[in-house]
Formats: C-alpha cells, sequence, structure tokens
C-alpha cells in the first residue's frame, strides 16, 4: 500500500471514531 492510502484509511478511521 503506498503512504497516500494509508492516510487516506486512517484518516476514515479517524472520522468514524470521531463518530462515536
Amino acid at each position: 500500500k503506498t503512504e497516500k492510502v494509508r492516510q487516506s484509511e486512517r484518516g476514515r478511521e479517524r472520522e468514524r471514531n470521531s463518530g462515536i
């Protein structure tokens, strides 16, 4: 996976956790 993809996935998880 590229760094961009990793950041994208991490950002999505962060947004999901923030929704809690």
